[in-house]
């Protein structure tokens, strides 16, 4: 994504940003930041590592 609307990095590529609405996990904040910027559907997916 690029960012505008301000001079700070202007044109410069950057991560979806935002903030975290009242009882909003950070994980559900990213998710729907992601699908409001960028109209991406990202699912939530639990990933296991090995001990």
């Amino acid at each position: 994504m690029r960012r505008d609307g301000t001079d700070y990095g202007r044109k410069l590529l950057a991560f979806p940003a935002g903030h975290v609405d009242p009882g909003e996990t950070v994980t559900a904040c990213a998710l729907r930041e992601t699908a409001e910027e960028l109209a991406l559907c990202l699912i939530r997916a639990i990933c296991v590592l090995p001990a």
